[in-house]
């Protein structure tokens, strides 16, 4: 997978908790074969992904991607 495969982002709030969370959901292509593009579906799409995309290579992809946005926000702020 790659950031171009993307082709939209959801951006969920976390509301039920005491702390500030975001959600940055990339929907790709393979989802729309197996899940209607409804936030309904987050959980499910979520427990597919952890069960059948759990690799080394997207978990280093992941980690990258989440140093790109501190980074991002960090200079936003500073």
């Amino acid at each position: 997978m790659d950031i171009v495969d993307i082709k939209e982002v959801s951006i969920i709030q976390e509301e039920r908790s005491g702390h500030f969370y975001l959600w940055l959901l990339p929907r790709y292509e393979w989802m729309d074969d197996k899940f209607e593009n409804s936030l309904s579906k987050v959980r499910e799409i979520m427990d597919y992904a952890r069960a059948n995309m759990r690799t080394d290579n997207n978990i280093k992809d992941i980690l990258w991607a989440v140093e790109q946005i501190r980074k991002s926000i960090k200079n936003a702020f500073d």
